[in-house]
């Protein structure tokens, strides 16, 4: 069930990046969210969800 959480986790952290790409009038908000990740975190967090996928 933890594993699920982390999914929408990760996409709303996704979702967040695909916003500043698209619309940079929301790079300011979209970094507020980002800043609540360490970077080695999500690098971290984001082998996990791959190797998580594998597996199913």
């Amino acid at each position: 069930m933890s594993e699920f959480n982390d999914c929408v986790v990760f996409k709303a952290t996704y979702n967040s990046l695909a916003v500043k790409v698209v619309n940079p009038s929301h790079v300011l908000s979209s970094m507020l969210i980002m800043d609540k990740y360490e970077l080695m975190d999500v690098f971290n967090f984001t082998l996990k969800l791959k190797k998580s996928i594998k597996k199913l």
